[in-house]
């Protein structure tokens, strides 16, 4: 029986045995190694990846330890500019009024720079302010403060005659004001500028539904504006921003009068002098840009023990004293100005006009202070002084403010206006 022949293997060459070996393995290695040594290079903190007992307790620790403080920020801390208004002054004047932060002046170099650019017919154009963080000119914001309307220029607005001859800029109204303190001072000072006179007000939110309803006959007719400054309590500033809201009355109507006065609702002007009107004082003052008013600090509180005197018929501020012992104390004045001569103001006069100041004004023109009144609601007379203590009054003044004695130049009688006067201002001592 034949025998098969055992088979013998074929040999292979190395080259052929190279191919048959599976290489999906050793790419998936080598991609993964490659992938290793890549996140290595970029991580220049290649510790972390390697979960070390010691960068594991180091990390817990920063998490966990008490004496670790955080600080955490929220919204925005100051602003570089708060914009409240942009007038034109003039034809090649304008003002830009705002707010700024406090902390960033102290501690930094913001600064500002205005330039116009001018329409076509160069009547008009936009007003840009640049606001910069710091001394450098690289970081900025570009701010459109005022845009005209082209052909919307007109010059003759700055030159007079002026709407009005009197301006009443007001301070911010706020707290709870009383309606009918509000209606007494308006009534009077209606009838001592007369009807050439425009009174603005700001509500900083003392302006309630009561006092409003005492004004809105004056807007109606054209004598009054109130405007809702509300939202400048967002923004923290010195007695609800007084300053920026005198400032932005003074640009805003800087061409509406001849004569803007500065004072607040409970405080009363007069003149002193009989003879005389507001239109000579003021004739006589015209050579200064402004002049500063003297105070009488009136109580708040305390009224004559009169049984002659029908109180009943008076107005508040009609009734009260003035009793004050105190000497060598500063009373705080304020103010009128021929605005269109002024920088800036101030709450109680300007430092930044061009003219003269005058201040020896207290034989011509006063203002009686009733501090504290505007936000009494219920009769102001809860003090009584006997009619006795007269004998030793060491100063009168039979003219001060009522309704009787204010200058009214017109027949028509404003709304409120009561109808009896009397002795007014004493100093008990």
């Amino acid at each position: 029986m034949a025998k098969d022949p055992i088979s013998t293997p074929a040999t292979l060459s190395p080259g052929k045995m190279f191919l048959c070996l599976d290489t999906r393995p050793l790419v998936a290695t080598l991609l993964a190694f490659t992938l290793v040594m890549l996140i290595w290079n970029l991580q220049p903190y290649y510790d972390t990846i390697l979960d070390s007992p010691a960068s594991s307790t180091s990390s817990k620790l920063s998490i966990t330890d008490p004496n670790k403080r955080t600080f955490l920020t929220y919204g925005n801390a100051a602003s570089l500019f708060v914009q409240m208004g942009a007038y034109r002054g003039g034809p090649t004047t304008f003002a830009v009024v705002g707010l700024a932060s406090k902390p960033l002046h102290v501690f930094g170099h913001p600064w500002y720079k205005c330039e116009l650019n001018p329409n076509g017919d160069n009547k008009g154009g936009k007003l840009i302010l640049y606001a910069y963080y710091g001394e450098s000119p690289k970081r900025y914001e570009k701010i459109t403060a005022l845009e005209e309307a082209p052909g919307s220029y007109n010059e003759s607005k700055f030159s007079p005659p002026y709407p009005y001859e009197y301006l009443y800029c007001g301070s911010s109204l706020y707290g709870n004001l009383s309606a009918s303190r509000m209606r007494e001072w308006m009534a009077y000072h209606f009838c001592f500028f007369g009807p050439r006179s425009h009174f603005v007000f700001h509500d900083a939110g003392g302006v309630s539904p009561e006092v409003r309803a005492v004004l809105e006959p004056w807007i109606r007719a054209g004598r009054a504006t109130l405007q809702d400054i509300r939202d400048q309590a967002e923004f923290d500033g010195y007695y609800y921003n007084q300053f920026l809201v005198v400032n932005d009355c003074l640009h805003r109507y800087q061409h509406a009068a001849n004569w803007t006065f500065y004072f607040d609702v409970d405080e009363y002007i007069y003149l002193p002098d009989v003879n005389t009107t507001l239109e000579s004082v003021l004739r006589e003052f015209s050579n200064n840009t402004q002049f500063t008013i003297k105070q009488n600090a009136m109580s708040s509180m305390l009224c004559l023990n009169d049984s002659s005197q029908d109180y009943s018929r008076q107005q508040g501020f009609e009734k009260l004293l003035f009793r004050d012992s105190r000497t060598n104390i500063r009373r705080d004045r304020k103010y009128a100005m021929q605005a269109r001569k002024a920088y800036a103001t101030g709450v109680h006069m300007s430092e930044n006009v061009a003219g003269g100041t005058f201040h020896q004004t207290e034989t011509k023109i006063r203002y009686n202070h009733y501090h504290n009144s505007i936000t009494v609601h219920e009769e102001l007379c809860r003090e009584f002084v006997p009619i006795s203590t007269m004998h030793n009054v060491t100063f009168a003044a039979e003219v001060c403010p009522t309704l009787n004695s204010c200058q009214q130049s017109n027949t028509t009688t404003p709304v409120g206006l009561g109808h009896e006067a009397h002795h007014c201002l004493l100093v008990l001592t």
